[in-house]
């Protein structure tokens, strides 16, 4: 049997910071078997109504449409509305996806308009899309597999392409589902949240803002990842990559981080990774705190315009004092990282307060899988949160002038994948 040293280094790596493979578990769901039968699936429609059971017909049904609904093993469109299957991740693993799909009603339906359009989306990505035409009866496969987090959605949609009589169609999607073969889980995103950006940055940011277009990807073993610099000789550098979505009153962020040996540090001890924030009311942002050529933690700073000196635990000044700057430290575990230690697993979830004095909020964060920070009565984003941004801020300021730095040293944040979701 071939040795495979390089990805036998990975796990290593891997296991070193606590990211470990799971057993590969496997359930089958299959739409018949589990139909109206527990959360894993769900049915719905296109304007987001929730069908309900007909006891009577045996099917679900929607209230758009006289004929739209879904069957244990067929859907029925409407003219106006699509009907859609959705099946809920319930966890972190693969999902194959197999099942033979066809028009189950060859009676009657002609002209352009007839059949229908069935797509696969995984959350808001298409995994394929086929039309079927009435008296179809052959269709075509499904025999599609993908990563998947938990609470993420599969959805089998199908459309009438305008005229849904004699529109019904077989449909019985088999989902295998093995868990824990993903090493970056996403194991306390809450269950429920729905996806908002989801990237292994493996040659591409995703859609992510490039703001001064300097996004570049390097490998490291088997991985692809952005490669956030400041290169050798410089006083500036590194990128702006941000993502924008309307506000959110919960928001999870799961990334796989890590820098590469010689990175020493800010002589400010402040070493920026990530932004969450609602520019202009606050500017918050992830961490890594520390002198510089030391190990360095892991922590929530909050740069904003309400008070949070009320915390205990918090460190810096307070809003109405004329000091909007001050962060939260890890009150539950060690978030210490070493430079070049390897690939590290950083999980935050952020709840925005209901006002700039409600103390409300909740700020948590991870580092390898294990709560290091935890956080309930903070003030925080009461507006809520609107924008991310991986950014180091390396612009050029005293602190990275060379003489302040060693510049014969270049700096290095790798960042393997990012997944945002949100809550409700």
């Amino acid at each position: 049997m071939k040795f495979d040293f390089t990805r036998s280094l990975y796990v290593a790596i891997l296991l070193a910071a606590g990211i470990s493979f799971e057993a590969q578990a496997q359930t089958t769901y299959q739409a018949s078997a589990h139909f109206n039968n527990g959360n894993v699936f769900s049915y719905i429609t296109s304007r987001n109504e929730r069908m309900v059971y007909d006891s009577t017909l045996g099917v679900m049904r929607a209230p758009s449409e006289k004929y739209l609904g879904i069957g244990r093993n067929s859907m029925h469109p409407g003219n106006q509305v699509d009907a859609i299957l959705r099946f809920n991740s319930p966890g972190a693993g693969t999902a194959a996806i197999t099942g033979r799909v066809y028009d189950a009603d060859k009676s009657c339906g002609s002209g352009s308009s007839s059949g229908v359009v069935v797509t696969v989306r995984k959350n808001s990505t298409v995994l394929s899309q086929n039309t079927i035409l009435n008296g179809n009866v052959n269709g075509f496969n499904m025999n599609l597999s993908t990563s998947v987090a938990t609470g993420d959605k599969i959805d089998f949609v199908v459309n009438s392409r305008g005229n849904s009589a004699c529109d019904l169609t077989f449909m019985d999607p088999k989902i295998v589902f093995t868990a824990g073969t993903n090493p970056s889980s996403w194991t306390n995103e809450p269950v429920g949240f729905s996806n908002l950006y989801n990237c292994d940055f493996s040659g591409t940011v995703c859609g992510l803002f490039d703001v001064y277009k300097t996004a570049t990807f390097t490998n490291i073993g088997p991985v692809t990842a952005l490669n956030v610099q400041l290169p050798l000789g410089a006083n500036n550098g590194g990128g702006q990559f941000i993502q924008n979505f309307p506000a959110v009153k919960q928001l999870y962020i799961g990334t796989i981080w890590s820098t590469n040996t010689e990175f020493e540090g800010s002589s400010r001890d402040t070493n920026k990774l990530l932004y969450v924030s609602q520019p202009p009311v606050d500017n918050n942002f992830l961490t890594w705190h520390g002198p510089k050529n030391q190990p360095k933690t892991l922590m929530w700073q909050l740069q904003a315009t309400y008070d949070n000196c009320h915390i205990s635990g918090y460190e810096g000044g307070c809003f109405n004092q004329g000091d909007p700057m001050g962060r939260l430290r890890p009150n539950v575990g060690n978030a210490t990282v070493a430079a070049g230690s390897g690939w590290h697993k950083i999980e935050v979830y952020l709840k925005a307060s209901t006002t700039k004095t409600s103390r409300d909020g909740i700020v948590r964060w991870w580092l390898d899988g294990r709560l290091v920070g935890d956080y309930r009565n903070v003030n925080l984003t009461p507006g809520g949160f609107t924008e991310f941004q991986i950014n180091p801020v390396w612009d050029g300021s005293s602190a990275y002038q060379c003489g302040i730095r060693d510049c014969s040293k270049s700096w290095h944040h790798y960042w393997d994948k990012l997944r945002i979701s949100r809550g409700f």
